[in-house]
């Protein structure tokens, strides 16, 4: 017993290290793989692009137009990072499907060429931020919906809540504004779409607790039956087909829309397992306790079930976000979704097509996503056996 606790704990701390090193690789993809320096000092003055890449990634900073590929050259100081190509760095000398470990302009490539000159482990790196930015994100935003939906849904059933008609229609007017918002955003910043429908479904909620306050005959909400049967209604719609019959829609590509869709079809999930785990728990002795006490049903979800339902949540977040991360790849073979000129290791895979013996295009890319999606299945796996 103690041996197989040991193994399990030193296969734990491997998937722990690899999903570590892949998160770093994915954050600093720009000071990694660049042709641009991480810093140099041009004319007395201190310039920062492969950083500044990094801020753009990450929504922090606007790109550099002032500084030209020539002043670099020009630097009195300069570092540039351990690789010097970029994923979107053409070699216009020429030097298609390069095999592994080729000089090139700027150093070896390590993983060869694509048919366009591009460095593929430039590309493979990007690869990590492009898989990790559209799976975590989506999973983020799915799963705060559906994990409070799934819990208003287990915790008030049929007929926990009573409406009058002014609450009715202010609630359908307040999410119908607020999915307006969120499929046909205002503006290109996360942060003002977001901050935008916060504000909508606070302001909508204040408007309903004042009309709650109204003397109006109040109706049964048949909230779990209503969900239940939009969620029956999204279970019956094949998520690939759906992506590709949404994407074009949008006016333009880019990762934001992938992220939109996939939220979409995959906050159902999360909120099916909120809502069976809280009807199992909505009538133990902590909560009724709670309730006895006086507390408000907000605070008995946020305090009671929320924290009981996390560690099942957190276990099929894991495999929700594994999914993900296939669909981001399939859509990018299909050269569907992210700009053009965007690499991604499904629109590697998808540059093997071209030439079957350009092996390194298929078999480079396809390593990461197993060991990614490896790592992630073992510890998952170890944390329900050491559940067990």
């Amino acid at each position: 017993m103690i041996r197989m606790k040991k193994r399990i704990s030193i296969k734990k701390k491997i998937a722990v290290f690899i999903l570590v090193i892949s998160l770093c690789v994915a954050l600093f993809n720009s000071i990694i793989c660049n042709e641009k320096p991480i810093a140099a000092k041009i004319n007395n003055n201190w310039s920062f692009p492969a950083l500044n890449e990094m801020g753009v990634d990450l929504g922090l900073a606007n790109p550099e137009t002032n500084i030209n590929e020539q002043d670099y050259a020009l630097a009195s100081a300069v570092v540039f990072p351990p690789v010097r190509y970029s994923f979107d760095l053409v070699n216009r000398a020429g030097n298609p499907y390069a095999r592994p470990l080729t000089q090139g302009v700027n150093g070896v490539h390590v993983f060869g060429t694509d048919r366009l000159g591009r460095d593929v482990f430039a590309g493979t790196v990007r690869g990590f931020y492009i898989a990790f930015k559209v799976a975590f994100l989506s999973l983020l935003f799915a799963a705060l919906i559906g994990v409070f939906l799934g819990i208003f849904m287990g915790y008030y059933g049929d007929n926990g809540l009573r409406w009058n008609l002014l609450e009715y229609a202010i609630v359908f007017i307040g999410l119908f504004m607020a999915i307006f918002y969120l499929i046909y955003p205002i503006s290109q910043s996360w942060i003002g779409v977001l901050g935008l429908i916060i504000v909508l479904l606070c302001g909508f909620y204040g408007i309903k607790q004042l009309f709650a306050r109204l003397p109006l005959k109040k109706f049964i909400v048949p909230f779990d039956f209503f969900w239940n049967k939009v969620i029956e209604v999204f279970k019956s719609l094949p998520a690939l087909i759906v992506l590709l019959a949404a994407l074009p829609l949008f006016s333009s590509r880019g990762s934001f829309n992938i992220i939109i869709i996939l939220i979409l079809l995959s906050w159902k999930g999360f909120a099916r397992h909120s809502r069976a785990e809280t009807y199992s728990i909505k009538e133990k002795e902590y909560v009724v306790n709670a309730k006895a006490q006086g507390q408000s049903d907000f605070l008995i979800m946020l305090k009671q079930v929320l924290p009981n339902i996390l560690p099942t949540i957190l276990v099929f977040s894991s495999f929700v976000f594994v999914s993900l991360i296939l669909v981001e790849s399939s859509l990018s073979f299909l050269g569907f979704g992210l700009p053009l000129g965007e690499v991604s290791w499904g629109s590697l895979l998808s540059e093997g097509r071209f030439n079957a013996s350009a092996w390194w295009l298929s078999v480079f890319p396809g390593l990461c996503i197993f060991v990614i999606i490896l790592s992630i299945n073992l510890l998952v796996d170890k944390k329900i056996s050491l559940d067990e």
